[in-house]
């Protein structure tokens, strides 16, 4: 692999963990702010948001998995 593919390589790594925190925050953020105000909706809110953000987070790890077998 050349220089500046693993330098693009890198960088998208590092992007893409960012990401992976900002939308954590994010979440968590509009949970607090639902939770103040109707706390019902927040709990189910809450549940749905994780559920899809470790999907999210462990279907490249699964993926890789599952090819290897």
């Amino acid at each position: 692999m050349k220089l500046g593919q693993k330098i693009v390589s890198s960088t998208l790594n590092w992007f893409l963990a960012l990401l992976k925190v900002v939308v954590v925050l994010f979440i968590l953020g509009i949970a607090k702010v639902i939770l103040r105000t109707n706390p019902d909706i927040a709990v189910s809110m809450l549940g749905a948001a994780a559920i899809l953000f470790i999907l999210w987070y462990f279907v490249p790890q699964i993926k890789r998995f599952l090819n290897n077998e």
